[in-house]
């Protein structure tokens, strides 16, 4: 607080030393991207977009989103939607292992995508479908590792060229991810 006036916490604010987040913003942004896959890239292929919430705050957010009419919005902790084959389930980013492992679990009854979950950069019964991860050398952006499903893993440079790599994957407590490091040597 300075001087009476207002706690970041208190304002939904988390301060990260040299920045501050509006998680509240952070919210809004995952909803609005959710919302923009579930009505450009899903509504017209599936029966049903179930899209699953792991907070009460974010599930108050969607309703207030512009979804498409097939688009039902439920609570992870009320556990699998009452979807079918036909269906698609976008989980809004888990937050916990938990969460996570519910999500997983989902896969069995509807085709499933996690979009932003970023807490674990992947989870182990989850494959990364689509990443992209800005690579710095020196505080500059110089390279890119991109996955988009079924194609592999792909290094592109600052300029758009691609850059001849196997990609290595190491073994976390999680599972497997890229190995940022060896990919981050390409541009040392």
């Amino acid at each position: 607080e300075d001087g009476g006036g207002v706690s970041a916490d208190s304002v939904g604010q988390q301060d990260l030393g040299w920045v501050r987040v509006d998680q509240r913003l952070v919210r809004k942004v995952n909803v609005e991207f959710v919302a923009k896959v579930a009505t450009q890239g899903l509504s017209q292929s599936c029966s049903t977009v179930w899209i699953v919430c792991g907070d009460k705050q974010t599930e108050e957010e969607f309703s207030r989103a512009r979804l498409p009419v097939n688009a039902q919005v439920c609570a992870l902790k009320d556990g699998v939607p009452p979807c079918t084959s036909s269906d698609v389930i976008l989980a809004h980013p888990p937050a916990e292992i938990n969460q996570w492992a519910a999500v997983s679990k989902m896969g069995s009854a509807a085709p499933t995508v996690v979009l932003n979950g970023v807490f674990n950069n992947g989870y182990k019964s989850l494959e990364m479908a689509y990443y992209l991860k800005p690579m710095t050398f020196n505080s500059r952006t110089c390279g890119y590792l991109i996955r988009s499903y079924p194609e592999d893993w792909k290094v592109f440079g600052a300029d758009g060229s691609k850059i001849d790599c196997k990609v290595k994957f190491i073994q976390t407590s999680d599972g497997t991810r890229p190995d940022l490091q060896q990919v981050s040597r390409l541009f040392a």
